[in-house]
């Protein structure tokens, strides 16, 4: 019994030396602005308040980013990692959008239909044709669909 309870503890101090090291290493010395983390050559900012996804948007715009477009499979799950370990629960807002309300989801930045999909099965459902924005669901690590204005945290990328 003791070793389930110290395993918790111990994950939970390298976790915080991990973020501490991070949150050194990877502000502003090293390319990124402070409050950003660098992973290969991109900064992302980690937001501590959700918003709605044009609030998102602009959130990031203002803090001289995107909304987080996701280019592949490592990279979502280091982005998913990040946002456990910040105790997110629910989703993250991501760039893509349905913009003429037809299931077709394109990127915010390009116009175009992102690359990398990871939709959760039966997703995008579009439903009650309410649903026009993607997020992350954090507990999966899957894509859906969600109205705009919904509650969710930001990730931004430079």
């Amino acid at each position: 019994m003791k070793t389930l309870r110290v395993a918790p503890l111990l994950l939970f101090v390298a976790v915080q030396q991990s973020l501490s090291r991070m949150s050194y290493e990877d502000s502003g010395r090293r390319g990124c602005e402070k409050g950003w983390i660098k992973r290969e050559g991109r900064c992302y900012l980690f937001s501590r308040n959700r918003r709605s996804f044009p609030d998102g948007v602009n959130f990031c715009t203002e803090n001289g980013g995107s909304l987080l477009e996701v280019e592949n499979k490592e990279e979502e799950n280091w982005v998913n990692f990040q946002c456990l370990i910040r105790g997110y629960s629910g989703g993250v807002w991501i760039g893509i959008v349905d913009i003429s309300h037809n299931g077709t989801f394109l990127a915010v930045s390009t116009q175009n239909e992102p690359s990398y999909k990871n939709w959760a099965p039966g997703e995008p459902s579009r439903h009650l044709n309410q649903e026009h924005c993607g997020f992350i669901w954090v507990h999966t690590n899957q894509w859906n669909d969600a109205g705009c204005g919904r509650p969710e945290h930001i990730v931004c990328k430079q």
